[in-house]
């Protein structure tokens, strides 16, 4: 046991009791963290590339798929990476710190799609109007130019 406060899980009663007992300054904790900001930094930056953005997401959605499994994995090796153990048979721990912040990033690049095929659904209609209007303005200018030659003829 280390010098952070540790509650056994008799004593946590509510959710915010127990994310007080998350020791945050663990070495291996604090790599989580940066790796969720690391994730969510490439699927910002990477925004603009599709292929990639693609992959990034079905590869975070099978992440989260087997965390079930990586719960269990932690929950026997614990002692080699963690100073407490957080990973119960329910996969709370797993779940909020780890699964949670990969589906809002998911979650994240999927705003950005939608907003980025907005954005291309916007471009396409300005293009299809203008289209329109060109072929009304040359229609009406082929009209205008044939009437005169009607009008010379009827005289």
């Amino acid at each position: 046991m280390t010098d952070a406060i540790f509650y056994p899980p008799t004593e946590i009663t509510d959710y915010w009791g127990y994310v007080k007992s998350i020791d945050f300054y663990d070495p291996w904790l604090i790599c989580l963290i940066f790796g969720h900001i690391t994730l969510c930094a490439t699927a910002v930056l990477t925004r603009n590339h599709n292929t990639f953005q693609i992959i990034l997401f079905f590869f975070l959605l099978i992440v989260v798929y087997f965390s079930e499994y990586i719960n269990e994995l932690a929950a026997r090796n614990w002692q080699k990476f963690s100073r407490q153990q957080y990973f119960d048979s329910n996969g709370l721990f797993i779940s909020t710190f780890f699964s949670i912040p990969v589906l809002l990033i998911c979650m994240l690049m999927i705003g950005n799609w939608l907003y980025s095929s907005t954005q291309i659904m916007a471009k396409v209609k300005t293009a299809q109007l203008k289209q329109r209007l060109k072929q009304q303005q040359k229609q009406q200018s082929v009209e205008s130019e044939s009437q005169p030659n009607v009008r010379l003829k009827e005289e």
